[in-house]
């Protein structure tokens, strides 16, 4: 038997009476309604009355985490210790050695080449990895994929002089020793170290972290840079990215000058972790976008090579060509908040963003910067409570339930940390 046919017409119909008989329903009985989806005035009475109840005291999913469990999320927050660290206990406990390329030669076969960078990088993944739940600490997270630490070794090798670039907020979790001595005593290479983004930090700050790095690195030149000119912001100048960077001339007259060579274009590598900086360094030497920068950690997945026009020439007249290589976790025994919390690892795949928001409430007052409602007695606050807290302010609610979503307010926070709206940077004793 045939179907009967169902003009357009008459689905209109028939989808708009079902939409009016849900609106009956729910129409019967309100109580319901402002339980699904209760305003904001609703939810801060109800917050004033009894405690908020975290989302996963609810969910009734078995498989999920129930922070509620943690003590170090339901009690008191730390008390702020300030951010001072001591560098030479931590590259005593950090420094790992990175695989390095094995030696090769023009004669060798692709083939034989690869087969012999699989078994070095083998045999180095499985020593490292060994070195999980040791006594110093555990493993960060750090690459393990050979074809990115390829990328390394080619960048290392056709450059002229190496750039490291580090974020100015804690530089020595992005100059590992290893890398350190793979580039001036392997490698044989002049390297510079440039410090971005250092218009989030004060100025004395950035005194002391060229100071102290210029001591325990002598071989390197320190260069402090900034997208943006700050000596130029003001209401009658709006400073354009890139083109009104600091700290550019300064990197190019250093590289022209610790490579002295006769040969008329210059090759700059540019490496380094994710998310410090790199491809808005190379905009920034360009003066314009050349490469696409984002703040998502391991946005550049190739290197990328560009040659600088006539207009950017180094002091000495020679030209410039640029590489910029994919940002490189190196292997360290660090926390993982640590990481998180300066970039390393994309936010949107922290399973559990309240370590490391907890780690930064020992830095900063994070109630009084974010202006939360809480109660007046500090003793009875926990991280949840500010996650909590800051979901009710910005609306964060959970779809079905309508409770505070502390989940993406934790999540929200840690982006707002790495943007630099919330200021957390380490000082050297």
């Amino acid at each position: 038997m045939r179907a009967k046919p169902f003009s357009g017409k008459a689905k209109k119909i028939q989808l708009q009476e079902r939409k009016h008989r849900k609106q009956d329903k729910s129409n019967d009985s309100t109580d319901v309604e402002d339980e699904i989806r209760p305003d904001k005035q609703h939810l801060a009475s109800l917050a004033q009355k009894d405690r908020l109840v975290s989302q996963w005291e609810h969910s009734g999913v078995k498989d999920r985490v129930n922070y509620r469990e943690n003590p170090a999320y339901v009690n008191p927050l730390p008390k702020i210790e300030g951010a001072v660290v001591d560098i030479q206990e931590f590259y005593k406990s950090t420094n790992i050695p990175i695989p390095i390329r094995p030696n090769w030669t023009y004669s060798m076969s692709k083939g034989e080449l690869e087969s012999r960078e699989e078994r070095y990088f083998k045999q180095w993944l499985e020593s490292v990895l060994v070195l999980d739940n040791h006594e110093a600490g555990h493993l960060g997270f750090f690459e393990q994929n050979l074809e990115v630490w390829r990328q390394l070794w080619r960048v290392v090798e056709i450059s002229d002089i190496l750039v490291i670039v580090a974020d100015i907020r804690f530089p020595i979790l992005h100059l590992p020793v290893s890398l350190y001595d793979y580039i001036t005593a392997a490698m044989k290479k002049p390297l510079v170290l440039a410090l971005t983004k250092c218009d989030l930090v004060e100025a004395s700050t950035v005194e002391s972290w060229v100071k102290t790095l210029q001591q325990q690195f002598p071989a390197i030149r320190v260069v402090p840079l900034s997208i943006f000119n700050l000596e130029e912001i003001g209401e009658e100048h709006k400073p354009k990215r890139y083109e009104d960077a600091t700290g550019i001339k300064e990197l190019l007259a250093a590289c022209d000058e610790l490579f002295p060579g006769n040969k008329n274009l210059l090759t700059i590598g540019m490496i380094g972790h994710p998310n410090v900086g790199k491809s808005s360094l190379v905009n920034a030497l360009a003066g314009k976008a050349v490469v696409s920068a984002s703040k998502t950690p391991g946005h550049t997945k190739h290197f990328q090579t560009i040659f600088l026009s006539h207009e950017h020439v180094l002091p000495s007249g020679r030209y410039i060509k640029l590489c910029d290589s994919p940002g490189i976790i190196f292997p360290m025994l660090v926390p993982k908040h640590l990481q998180i919390l300066n970039g390393l690892y994309n936010v949107a795949q922290v399973r559990d963003p309240f370590g490391a928001l907890l780690e930064a409430a020992k830095l900063v007052n994070l109630p009084r910067i974010l202006k939360l409602d809480l109660p007046p007695d500090e003793t009875d606050w926990s991280i949840l409570n500010v996650c909590e807290a800051y979901a009710v302010k910005r609306g964060f609610l959970t779809a079905k339930a309508a409770r505070p979503d502390v989940s993406r307010s934790a999540n929200f926070l840690l982006r707002m940390i790495l943007d630099g709206q919330i200021l957390i940077h380490w000082i050297s004793t």
